[in-house]
């Protein structure tokens, strides 16, 4: 006993707690490097959104470069629309609309007129005697569509029925809102939107 040294005496005892302390400071070491990893990654996320954010306030110009605004479009009388079903009067069973707009021929007649009801659009059509305009000068065109699934059951033209479940004589008004797009010959577009209370009956 008396040939071994204190040094050699504190060894086993202190191995063990250097040990300890190793991979303490190992684990220190790992936790601050991951820190540093998550405050990286949150400046980032900030920086990003701050971004987007500055974006989403800048004034934006939905029109496409090079393509003019569409005019506002002139009409010579109130268009129309009404409850078109050929299986029976006054009925809401097709879910389907007839719309009715007069066109000036000045400036000149549109090579495509366009109505459009909620989501849903037509192309309407000139359905204009001619021989009833070449003796009444000026003389409005007049142009006609069929809207199909135009939302008298359960969408933009939704209605209460008046007798039944699907007879509408107009006793509780619906009103919506017409949007008609003219196209000329030449590309030019003039739009506008009215206001048009739906009739029970087309004709």
């Amino acid at each position: 006993m008396s040939g071994l040294s204190a040094a050699s005496l504190a060894s086993p005892a202190g191995e063990p707690r250097g040990r300890l302390r190793a991979l303490f400071d190992e684990a220190w070491q790992r936790a601050r490097r991951r820190r540093l990893v998550t405050l990286g990654v949150a400046a980032l996320v900030l920086a990003l959104a701050l971004i987007i954010a500055s974006r989403g306030n800048e004034p934006r110009d939905h029109a496409k470069p090079g393509v003019p605004q569409p005019s506002v479009l002139a009409l010579p009388k109130p268009p129309g629309i009404g409850v078109a079903c050929p299986m029976m009067a006054n009925s809401i069973a097709c879910d389907r609309v007839g719309i009715a707009v007069w066109m000036s021929t000045t400036p000149a007649l549109p090579a495509h007129l366009v109505a459009t009801i909620g989501d849903r659009s037509v192309e309407l059509h000139d359905q204009t005697d001619a021989a009833y305009c070449a003796s009444k000068q000026p003389c409005s065109h007049f142009y006609t569509g069929y809207l199909h699934h135009a939302g008298l059951l359960n969408g933009t033209l939704k209605v209460r029925p008046d007798q039944g479940r699907y007879r509408w004589y107009g006793r509780h008004p619906v009103t919506a809102a017409l949007r008609i797009t003219a196209t000329t010959p030449n590309g030019a577009r003039a739009v506008t939107t009215r206001r048009v209370e739906l009739a029970p009956g087309w004709g």
